[in-house]
């Protein structure tokens, strides 16, 4: 049965030609569990001031660029946090939601495609061209886990941070140690 069951909403790192790139993915529980504070969470560029797991480092990408927020037990969604356009792709890119300003949001779907960067509406230039072509994509599932598999994954990820906003020399070890290999840096 499904007895212990939790639903998860996964974001899984995709290389610019749409491919897995290795990168941790970012998991956010469906149920409501204060103990989990699995509601929502800030999908963002790391920085010393907001460290996270995820190895974003496009300057494109705001450090806290989207929202990504419970909607019910059962669905998810984004929500812009600024100005940078963000683009949702549904249905293997026959329909596309664009936010394109704060507080707009947009509900996932299984198999959509979150993507960070815009290229069109935000060029890499300058300190960013090298991250040319590469729209900080991640693609949308839903899955079912074990409840204490959703709660230890929560609490990893609440004392990974803690221990990245330490500053101390194990932090800065931690944090290098999740950067992802140059070549598929977003």
């Amino acid at each position: 049965g499904s007895e212990g069951l939790v639903g998860e909403v996964v974001l899984v790192p995709l290389t610019p030609g749409g491919v897995e790139d290795g990168r941790k993915e970012v998991r956010l529980p469906l149920q409501r569990d204060s103990e989990l504070r699995g509601h929502a969470m800030t999908l963002g560029r790391h920085s010393r001031e907001h460290p996270n797991p995820w190895g974003i480092k496009d300057p494109r990408v705001s450090r806290c660029h989207v929202h990504l927020r419970v909607a019910s037990p059962a669905t998810a969604c984004v929500i812009a946090m600024g100005s940078n356009p963000v683009q949702v792709v549904h249905n293997g890119g026959t329909l596309t939601t664009m936010l394109t300003s704060k507080s707009q949001e947009c509900t996932l779907r299984e198999g959509d495609q979150i993507n960070l960067v815009v290229e069109e509406a935000v060029a890499g230039t300058g300190r960013s061209f090298e991250w040319s072509g590469n729209p900080c994509a991640y693609r949308v599932s839903f899955v079912e886990t074990s409840a204490a598999t959703a709660k230890a994954r929560a609490h990893e990820e609440v004392a990974a941070r803690a221990l990245a906003t330490e500053g101390g020399a194990a932090a800065g070890s931690a944090a290098r140690e999740i950067e992802p290999p140059e070549l598929i840096s977003v």
